[in-house]
């Protein structure tokens, strides 16, 4: 990944095997930041997440970690699941 960018992972792991598979990804990838669900620093905020909370929404739950991890300082944002499937090559390049 460029420097431009900051990718960060959000997961869950429903076992002992899946973690072990997250193990692995991490290793190949050293430049992304990953983040256990419901196990955030509590360091890790946004103004998004801060604002949820002061709506009531409850700061247990993935949309409450995803918000945390919103960059105030990013412009720009992309998020993708993990049942997503591309092909050929994929960029992030600012156009005006």
């Amino acid at each position: 990944f460029g420097p431009d960018l900051k990718v960060q992972v959000l997961y869950h792991h429903s076992d002992a095997d899946f973690r072990e598979g997250y193990d692995v990804v991490r290793k190949f990838h050293p430049g992304v930041h990953f983040h256990q669900q419901h196990n955030l620093s509590s360091d890790i905020t946004s103004s998004y997440f801060e604002i949820y909370l002061s709506s009531q929404g409850p700061a247990d739950t993935f949309k409450a970690d995803y918000l945390r991890l919103l960059d105030d300082g990013i412009a720009y944002t992309v998020h993708f699941m993990d049942d997503m499937v591309m092909t050929g090559e994929w960029g992030a390049v600012e156009r005006r």
